[in-house]
Formats: structure tokens, C-alpha cells, sequence
């Protein structure tokens, strides 16, 4: 185990698949604070790194409080709306989330010593011109993309603020009970209870496993830089080879048929970038951070149902 120090870390939306690997990966070393919000408390660890704290991002005199009281170094702040179809069908809670609730942290946050890291999206992204650098121009196609890009250019606008923005590729990986499903848990249950699984072949994306996008956080903390980071995973894919991953990481036997379709195929769902794919040079050159392959992450899954390294 690593020597703890005293730096102290709030997490907002720590209730959520990302949060579980940063408690994974920060708790023997930071001193955490896990800020969660409208899902069952989760069990008190009892490790001494770590205090749990309910809190209503959307509440400035909530947060302002919570700053206060526990007087972190960073914020990570994870607390958002993110299901796309949810977002699109809610703007209004989707804005006072994804952007009220940060416009509040910039806000307290603003000429202090505090650390901010937000995570943001490559759903920023039109899908027209992957791979996409941390210099590209986003442009939006749904409601998600849009508050994120907002909620980012607040960030920027913010005088004396030290932030560091990412934008995560999807992300996948165990998810702790309260959190939303992620492509690998959705499928994986698919895979067991269907004969037949449509999936989409023509849009791209490189999932990111969240142990490594945790990991890439930590070097963040370290580095204590200012400046916009692209996060995914080595490897473009679209869903149906993901699924393809899916089933030769875990060895599934006698799997469904899958069926390849185009993003048409599905009537119901709102519009989504054909290629997200996001370029990952930046991190590689400045953070040492090499993305390992999609079949070596979904084996290490499989290896670490509970725990990380």
C-alpha cells in the first residue's frame, strides 16, 4: 500500500461507475470525500480515507457548504445526467444539472487554491470528422453533448479557476448497485437471456475501460495542469464488434446470433454521432498514458470482479 498524504478529494455523482474505480484507485493514498445524491446510501466503509456525504449538486448553498466543510484540495466532479435518451426527454433537469450544478462549483471554486477536474464527453462531438483532437471543434448533436459543451465553456470562461477538463470516450466496466448500466453490463446480460441481438456496425466509437480512465485522473491529480485531455480506449469499434469482444473475453459459450444493422435500424432512439472516436496523443505525450486494447481490458473484467490493480 502506497503512503497516504494529506490531500483531500470531494467527488460529486461518487455513486456512479467512474466513482467506484477512483475510490479504488485514490483511497489508499487521498483522504475522500464521496458526495452522492437521490440513490440509497451506499454501506460506510470503514476505511479511515474515507467519509461519504449527501449532497444536492444543484444547491449552491449546499455545495458552498460542503466546500466549506471539508476544504478540498480537488473536486472531481462526476455528478451529471448522462443517459442520452433521458436527456433528451428532461432538458430542463438535464440543464440544472449538467449545467447549473457546475456554473456553481466554478463559481465557489473561482480564486481558490482548489483543484477542479471535470469530466466531460465525446458526445461534444458532431460525429462527422473522427478522430477528434482536443483542438477539434465541437458541435453537438444532442441534448447530453450540448450541457456538456456548456457546462465546459463556463469552465473556461471562469477567472482564476485551475481546471483540468476531460473528455471521456463511453466507458464500460462493473458498476457498483445504484449506478447506471454501461455497454459491457447490458450486454453481458443479453447475452444470457436472447437468442438474437440486433447490433448496430455503422457508427464507431473506442470505449474506455474505467479503471484506466481512473488511473488517467490520478496522473491529473499529480500533474496539476490546466488544460483539456481526450480519454478512450486503444480500439475503434462499433457496438457489434464490442459484442464480439464481449463474447471472447468471457468466454461465452453458444452465444446468440448476433445480427449486424445499421444505426436506422433502431426507430426509437434520438440521433447520435456516427464516430466519436477521440484521438488519445495528448495523454500519451503528456501523461505517459499508453490505452491498452479493448480484449485486454474486458479480460481484465473478467480477472476483477471486485478489485482493480
Amino acid at each position: 500500500m502506497r503512503k497516504p498524504t494529506h490531500t483531500k478529494i470531494l467527488i460529486t455523482g461518487a455513486v456512479s461507475l467512474l466513482g467506484r474505480y477512483l475510490i479504488q484507485q485514490l483511497s489508499d493514498r487521498f483522504q475522500l470525500f464521496l458526495a452522492f445524491h437521490r440513490v440509497p446510501q451506499p454501506v460506510i466503509s470503514s476505511h479511515p480515507q474515507i467519509r461519504y456525504l449527501s449532497l444536492d449538486v444543484t444547491n449552491l448553498s449546499q455545495v458552498e457548504k460542503t466546500i466549506s466543510d471539508t476544504c478540498p484540495d480537488v473536486v472531481i466532479h462526476l455528478a451529471a445526467v448522462s443517459n442520452i435518451e433521458y436527456c433528451q426527454t428532461h432538458p430542463k433537469e438535464t440543464r440544472i444539472i449538467n449545467i447549473d450544478a457546475t456554473s456553481h462549483l466554478c463559481q465557489i471554486l473561482s480564486h481558490s487554491p482548489t483543484q477542479l477536474i471535470f469530466t466531460s464527453s465525446s458526445q461534444v462531438f458532431s460525429g462527422q470528422n473522427a478522430p477528434y483532437r482536443e483542438t477539434s471543434l465541437p458541435h453537438p448533436v444532442s441534448i447530453y453533448g450540448k450541457t456538456k459543451l456548456s457546462a465546459e465553456k463556463i469552465i473556461l470562461k471562469t477567472k482564476s479557476l485551475s481546471a483540468t477538463i476531460i473528455r471521456f470516450a463511453t466507458m464500460f466496466g462493473w458498476p457498483p448497485d445504484g449506478a447506471r448500466e454501461n455497454d459491457a453490463i447490458f450486454y453481458l446480460q443479453r447475452l444470457q437471456n436472447t437468442k438474437k441481438i440486433y447490433l448496430v456496425n455503422d457508427r464507431f466509437y473506442n470505449p474506455i475501460y474505467a479503471l484506466r480512465a481512473a488511473q488517467i485522473i490520478d496522473k491529473v491529480i499529480k500533474m496539476k495542469t490546466s488544460c483539456i485531455f481526450h480519454v478512450g480506449g486503444q480500439d475503434r469499434v462499433s457496438r457489434y464488434s464490442f459484442v464480439q469482444n464481449l463474447i471472447s473475453a468471457f468466454d461465452i459459450k453458444n452465444p446468440p446470433i448476433l445480427v449486424p444493422v445499421t444505426g436506422n435500424y433502431f426507430k426509437n432512439f434520438f440521433p447520435r454521432p456516427l464516430d466519436t472516436t477521440l484521438s488519445t496523443g495528448k495523454v500519451k505525450q503528456m501523461l505517459r498514458f499508453t490505452p491498452t486494447s479493448l480484449i485486454t481490458d474486458l479480460r481484465h473484467m473478467v480477472n476483477h470482479p471486485l478489485s482493480s490493480d
